[in-house]
């Protein structure tokens, strides 16, 4: 199962690394086609993803910051797309992981707050889209997790805060999207976690406990999503 896994895996490699070359080569003929920068940015990224998913971080974080300079460009050149704002803020996010994830946990903060800062205006400016906002939660959650790490509780709370509130407006106006309520029961969570961690055991039961309700209505909701 090993071998077969990561034969498949230098196949995908192998794969993405053809279509970069090809893109890149296209992006020369085609210096101001936004859509092939585009594209071959998601190239690179692809690529990052299956070196970050095999071990592989330096050579990811190499990838990834391709990706990311070709987003930067394509916001600085076409600033009212906002896809390629949505697409950089995801970039700073993965560069965030694998930095959290090889001990920088410093450096994983600043790129999560490029990331939070780049959604929240997209979330501000552009209100009917609920993604933004789901993703502008998670950036606030990779914060809070930086905190956490670093043992500074009472910081890891309040972008853990803002996240719940942000969830709690999703799941009022979005109540047939269970990832919504999931992870609103997440944020219960992790605000009960850092109640602890700041020596307040009441409020961290009763914030474990809402969390708990939202994900028992879940699992009655459908269990074979939620029962595992």
């Amino acid at each position: 199962l090993f071998h077969s896994e990561a034969n498949q895996h230098d196949k995908a490699l192998s794969h993405y690394s053809r279509v970069t070359t090809i893109l890149e080569a296209l992006v020369q003929l085609q210096p101001d086609d936004v859509q092939l920068q585009s594209d071959l940015a998601a190239a690179h990224n692809n690529i990052a993803n299956i070196l970050h998913e095999n071990g592989r971080p330096a050579e990811a974080l190499r990838s990834y910051g391709r990706a990311r300079a070709l987003q930067e460009a394509l916001v600085r050149n076409n600033p009212k797309i906002v896809t390629f704002q949505h697409d950089l803020a995801r970039s700073h996010i993965n560069i965030g992981n694998v930095l959290h994830r090889t001990a920088k946990p410093r450096e994983a903060l600043e790129c999560y707050e490029r990331a939070r800062q780049l959604l929240d205006d997209l979330a501000t400016k552009n209100p009917e889209f609920t993604q933004f906002r789901s993703d502008l939660a998670r950036s606030l959650d990779s914060i809070g997790v930086i905190y956490s790490y670093l043992q500074k509780p009472s910081d890891a709370l309040e972008p853990y805060q803002r996240a719940l509130t942000i969830r709690e407006a999703l799941v009022k106006n979005n109540p047939g999207v269970p990832i919504f309520r999931s992870e609103l029961a997440a944020s219960y969570n992790n605000i009960g976690n850092e109640l602890l961690n700041t020596r307040k055991p009441e409020q961290a039961i009763a914030s474990f406990k809402r969390g708990q309700a939202i994900l028992q209505s879940l699992v009655q909701a459908d269990p074979r999503d939620f029962s595992a």
